[in-house]
């Protein structure tokens, strides 16, 4: 019976499924199979040895995958399964050159060994919250650090090909620091996250890659010459069998953390420090292989700023837009769109101050909804919300130049601040808006049926004084005269006469 991806993913994932807990039980007796393994066909313990040294980070890999497909850190369980992916590929170029004896693969297994540690790296430098472009430059420079670490290694294989004990000791040093780099990166994200799966991801990186680095550190210096296939190869496939029961039991809740969470201090200060470790260790990479090879350690140098340089720029643009975003919407009414009176208190100062320097004419629309109370206790206050946006959106299309603004003053009031217009043109617009409002035909249980506007137009030729509410005044005082005229009308006062114009509700 075949079962595929996404059959099994589905049981495993099902509530009460005893799907995860025998698959944990298998994985759980691995060690033990390839033990026994070895023990009962010694003849075949070395293909033996190889077949779970690669299956146990394949089996990581696959459930690191899975996990991807239904966890809010997708790109880091994915990042995680490429790592384990690669180091079960460079297992099995081992298992060729060991086996049947292809020595070109030896080197292409180095590499893979070498590179496993790159998506993980990467996951651990690069935040999460940063833009994808930002991320794309972390890439790069995870993948150039790969590319130096690989160069800088191979550079001691082949003075080890030399006889020189030296060379061995500081390719094991190597790969100790490559081990303890990525363990340590991962359990500093691991206390420093601060939402449940980022946690959950962390913790197993963090458990593992511990786990893998002492491994590694013991077989390497005290068992250097070890062949595969003895009794101790399975204390091998421990890390990568439990990273996979991480992933396919571990859940994304805080509670699975034992309470273990990070402060916002040093939460702030890894969010700001962690963009820094691919650049730094690209550098001191680059900064060893200098010696060995003179262009590419200067290259690696270079690009190293180069990447830093390159992140920081676009961080800081996307912090700009950011700022700018939070800005407008700070200046924004939320309900109808248009400015909001902190916008329009700031606006009003600004054209003042403008209009005296210029002696430029300055003219301020005060607009009320008629009878918006009525409305709002005969349907509603979701329909009146929605009348003020529609209020708010006709008003705005009314006004044609970037220096008019259109706000909202306050309750069912507008106000809108006409910079460098006279008299006439004034009262144009506010009548223009007059009837603009009545064509919408918004529905109001008044006289007339459909909803209307009253507007107050408040006008001085040159702004004097350092006060500008002497305008507001005048407005307000001309949309009351609007009001007892009869409403759904404009009308203009100061500096001039009153000026009244009725409009049809049917116009």
């Amino acid at each position: 019976m075949k079962l595929n991806i996404g059959e099994a993913r589905l049981r495993l994932s099902q509530p009460g499924s005893r799907a995860p807990l025998l698959t944990a039980a298998f994985l759980a007796a691995c060690p033990l199979l390839h033990l026994l393994g070895i023990i009962l066909f010694p003849q075949d313990s070395r293909l033996i040895s190889f077949l779970f040294l690669i299956g146990a980070p394949a089996l990581a890999a696959t459930f690191c995958l899975l996990r991807a497909r239904h966890s809010p850190q997708r790109l880091g369980w994915i990042a995680l399964g490429a790592g384990m992916a690669m180091w079960a590929a460079g297992m099995a170029a081992t298992m060729a050159s060991n086996v049947a004896g292809i020595s070109e693969d030896g080197m292409v297994g180095l590499l893979l060994f070498v590179l496993y540690g790159v998506p993980i790296i990467f996951i651990t430098a690069s935040p999460s919250s940063d833009s994808g472009l930002v991320r794309l430059v972390d890439a790069a420079l995870a993948a150039l650090l790969g590319a130096m670490f690989f160069l800088h290694t191979t550079t001691f294989v082949q003075m080890a090909d030399n006889s020189a004990d030296a060379a061995l000791n500081k390719l094991r040093l190597m790969f100790d620091i490559e081990n303890a780099f990525i363990a340590i990166f991962c359990t500093v994200r691991w206390r420093a996250a601060r939402e449940a799966a980022e946690q959950t991801l962390f913790w197993a990186m963090s458990i593992c890659s511990i786990f893998y680095m002492v491994l590694a550190a013991v077989f390497n210096h005290f068992f250097p010459h070890l062949a595969y296939g003895g009794l101790l190869d399975p204390i091998i496939t421990l890390p990568f069998l439990l990273l996979a029961m991480f992933a396919l039991l571990a859940r994304d809740r805080a509670e699975t953390l034992g309470g273990i969470r990070a402060s916002d201090g040093f939460a702030r200060v890894v969010a700001v420090g962690s963009p820094i470790m691919l650049p730094t260790a690209l550098l001191a990479v680059s900064a060893v292989i200098i010696p060995y090879h003179p262009v590419l350690g200067v290259a690696g140098f270079a690009l190293s700023l180069f990447g830093y340089a390159l992140r920081t720029i676009l961080v800081q643009v996307r912090g700009n837009d950011e700022r700018a975003a939070l800005t407008a919407l700070a200046l924004t009414d939320a309900l109808t769109g248009v400015a909001n009176r902190r916008r329009f208190d700031e606006a009003l100062e600004t054209e003042w101050s403008r209009g005296r320097r210029h002696g430029s004419p300055l003219a301020l629309l005060m607009i009320d909804i008629d009878n918006f109370k009525m409305l709002n206790d005969a349907f509603g206050h979701s329909a009146g919300d929605r009348c003020l946006r529609d209020i708010g959106r006709t008003l705005a299309g009314c006004v044609m130049r970037k220096t008019d603004i259109v706000a909202r003053y306050g309750g069912e009031e507008f106000a809108v601040i006409l910079p460098n217009t006279g008299r006439d043109d004034a009262i144009h617009v506010a009548n223009w808006m007059c009837r603009k409002i009545a064509q919408r035909a918004i529905a109001s249980p008044c006289k007339s049926n459909i909803v209307t506007v009253s507007i107050g137009v408040g006008w001085t030729e040159r702004p004097d004084g350092d006060d500008p509410t002497i305008l507001t005044d005048a407005a307000d005082q001309a949309l009351y005269e609007a009001k007892r005229a009869g409403k759904n009308r404009a009308i203009a006062g100061f500096p001039c006469e009153p000026y009244i114009e009725r409009v049809s509700s049917s116009a």
